[in-house]
């Protein structure tokens, strides 16, 4: 039962862990005012399709596509809660 349970999870799970390293991995490579500035957008993005899953779709669509949005928020947020730590250019 677990097992299946995990299994329905692991997309949105890997979602927040995939986003949460793409912006470690950046902040590498990229100035901090313009991954700052990415990472702003990309919240603002999440925020819109958040609202867009709740309004404008509504049922289990929305609801859907309103987890994953919730989801590559916070790694959005884990990832930016972990770039000051980084040493970058």
């Amino acid at each position: 039962m677990d097992g299946l349970l995990m299994e329905d999870w692991l997309p949105i799970i890997l979602t927040c862990i995939l986003v949460a390293v793409m912006i470690v991995t950046l902040a590498f490579f990229m100035n901090k005012a313009v991954l700052y500035t990415i990472t702003t957008i990309v919240s603002l993005l999440c925020i819109i399709l958040i609202v867009y899953g709740i309004v404008g779709l509504g049922g289990w669509e929305g609801m859907g596509v309103g987890i994953f949005s919730v989801s590559a928020f916070l790694g959005l947020t884990v990832g930016v809660l972990i770039c000051p730590f980084i040493n970058s250019k």
